[in-house]
């Protein structure tokens, strides 16, 4: 299984955690809304914003499209719930980053913007 590449950041301050809903509700004919569980698996997406140099984006482009097949495969990163090793996956492709410093080089520029991912139980 691929890991997260070491010349990228890990969870940063920002990161954005969410519980994944498992549960199905049914508004009924009469009464109070019944719920219940509708999947015993939930994944857990979670937001991580980053700020990274022209070679970060490059690793991280290479990571996804190389590495994870464009996405379809998952790999092992720090889970932003429990801190420890987990399964990961991209929910979809790391868009929208801007750049907010421009140079010669790869290593100048930099890069704004976030991931989004989800906890695979």
């Amino acid at each position: 299984m691929p890991t997260w590449p070491s010349e990228l950041p890990g969870l940063t301050v920002g990161t954005s955690v969410n519980i994944g809903d498992g549960a199905l509700r049914d508004p009924g004919d009469k009464g109070p809304p019944i719920a219940r569980q509708r999947f015993t698996a939930v994944t857990d997406p979670f937001t991580v914003p980053f700020r990274l140099s022209g070679t970060q984006m490059s690793v991280l482009r290479s990571f996804y499209k190389e590495d994870l097949g464009n996405g379809a495969l998952s790999f092992s990163y720090q889970s932003p719930i429990t801190l420890l090793s987990a399964n990961i996956r991209f929910v979809k492709p790391p868009t929208g980053f801007r750049s907010v410093v421009s140079g010669p080089t790869l290593e100048r520029r930099r890069y704004v913007g976030s991931v989004e991912l989800e906890v695979i139980p």
